[in-house]
């Protein structure tokens, strides 16, 4: 602790004196009114009282503080709050007419290739959804599909019944000529799925035009072919109509 003689002040007081630079000094200590510690004060030695250091030009509060019995003295400097900066912004970068042409490329891009994948979603599902035949439902799957077939198959090498199932339904006995009416719409169910599809996605990807990213959205599975497209469907469709057809008949 620090002897303390204000100029204010004939009793010594005791308290701590910390050094913050030159002409700013932090004071802590009891007993004392602000104009007191800001009267000035000499530093006395502990021990004899002699003068050890001149604080008398000290009269200037430096700033105030919440802190008790503690004051910031100065010669004549005096704290001002920093000015608050607000962070500059970074310029907003303005794209050229280039990357603004590539990024409209990317987004059609993405945007085809999204439709796409949806299309090719949802031509799996009716696929595998399967046909009615007779009032009663058959659906298509992988399995289906397999389970199907040879069930057709195994009634023309036989010339007996042989036992599927409609969804929902226990085992029936079917021959030959039920069983391929069955194969043949399923058949033709995705045949024409598949063709369509197919024709659907060659007219996504022609599109060229990167402010057309609104109308391939909007596209829907079951929407009508044109044009080129729809004469390659027709062309598709019918001879593989004629295909099944002469299938079944040689098997018969």
């Amino acid at each position: 602790m620090d002897k303390l003689k204000f100029n204010k002040n004939e009793t010594i007081s005791i308290g701590k004196l910390s050094y913050i630079s030159n002409d700013i000094y932090k004071l802590e200590v009891e007993n004392i009114t602000e104009d007191i510690a800001l009267s000035g004060f000499y530093l006395l030695n502990e021990n004899n009282d002699e003068i050890m250091g001149d604080y008398s030009k000290f009269t200037t509060k430096y700033k105030s503080t919440d802190e008790g019995n503690t004051y910031y003295i100065s010669t004549g400097v005096v704290y001002t709050e920093p000015e608050k900066k607000e962070p500059e912004k970074e310029p907003e970068k303005v794209l050229t007419e280039e990357e603004i042409a590539e990024q409209k490329k990317l987004v059609l891009k993405f945007t085809k290739n999204n439709k796409i994948f949806e299309m090719s979603n949802a031509c799996e599902a009716v696929i595998e959804n399967g046909v009615e035949v007779n009032g009663k439902h058959y659906s298509y799957t992988v399995q289906d599909q397999s389970n199907m077939l040879n069930a057709m198959n195994l009634a023309k090498e036989t010339g007996m019944e042989v036992p599927y199932h409609a969804d929902g339904e226990s085992c029936g006995l079917y021959n030959y000529d039920a069983i391929s009416a069955i194969y043949i719409q399923e058949t033709m169910n995705l045949t024409t799925n598949q063709t369509y599809f197919n024709q659907l996605k060659l007219y996504i990807l022609s599109i060229s035009d990167v402010d057309k990213t609104d109308d391939i959205a909007a596209i829907k599975y079951g929407d009508k072919l044109t044009g080129e497209y729809l004469d390659k469907y027709n062309e598709i469709m019918n001879q593989s109509k004629k295909i099944v057809e002469k299938v079944v008949t040689i098997n018969a």
